[in-house]
């Protein structure tokens, strides 16, 4: 390459501002964290490996492939009337406590749903249970808490966020297949709960942070503070 090539290759690249850096190096954990969640999530596994489980469910109890299908809506409703209260709840306990207490919900209820009987409403009554129980793993958890690690690659850190159902939608329905093959549904319902319980849960519970460290003041800035306080201003004496 000659200089000119070299520069101009170099500026067509995204670079990162140095704040921008500093926020990646200091963030990653919870960002890391928001990708997990929201991949193991009700916008990831649930929606993904929803499908795989529709042919299995039909030859053990004789429903139709629409009646199973049709209970997907009940997790769209769940989530729906979840996602204001889930925000609010947010706002008073923090990201930490509604993720991982959710997930770890989710990931038991997951191991319930092995225990279906052959009534088609229960199945709907329990996809909306499971929807409720699980709206603390939903987007609205985790865009917070990238919006408050980052300010200037948010942008960026959100992508990465959300890059993990994108992941979910790649290799959970083949691993679930695998499971169902081996298993049964009921052994695919109880593997994705122990893969939420012990891995999405317990990496929650080390890397999400509900905000960034507060850095203490200087010295030099806290004598400051201090003792300027106190002095007397021309033409005006603090008390």
């Amino acid at each position: 390459y000659t200089e000119e090539n070299t520069l101009s290759l170099h500026d067509a690249l995204p670079i990162l501002s140095s704040d921008a850096r500093h926020e990646f190096s200091r963030g990653w954990r919870p960002l890391l964290a928001s990708s997990i969640g929201n991949g193991a999530g009700l916008s990831g596994l649930a929606f993904y490996t929803f499908g795989v489980f529709v042919v299995p469910l039909v030859e053990a109890f004789g429903w139709s492939r629409g009646s199973v299908s049709g209970a997907a809506s009940s997790l769209i409703i769940g989530t729906a009337i979840t996602a204001p209260i889930i925000g609010s709840i947010i706002d008073r306990y923090g990201v930490r406590k509604v993720g991982i207490g959710s997930m770890a919900a989710l990931a038991l209820g997951y191991m319930l749903l092995s225990q279906l009987g052959s009534s088609i409403a229960m199945f709907y009554a329990a996809w909306l249970a499971l929807s409720l129980i699980g709206g603390g793993t939903t987007p609205v958890v985790w865009t917070r808490t990238v919006g408050v690690w980052f300010d200037r690659g948010r942008g960026l850190a959100l992508g990465l966020a959300l890059a993990g159902s994108g992941l979910a939608s790649l290799f959970a329905p083949v691993l679930t297949n695998k499971a169902i093959s081996a298993w049964g549904w009921q052994g695919g319902y109880v593997a994705i709960g122990v893969f939420i319980l012990f891995l999405a849960v317990p990496v929650l519970a080390i890397f999400l942070k509900d905000r960034p460290p507060v850095a203490a003041p200087t010295g030099a800035a806290s004598h400051a503070t201090t003792t300027d306080v106190g002095h007397e201003l021309p033409g005006l004496t603090l008390e």
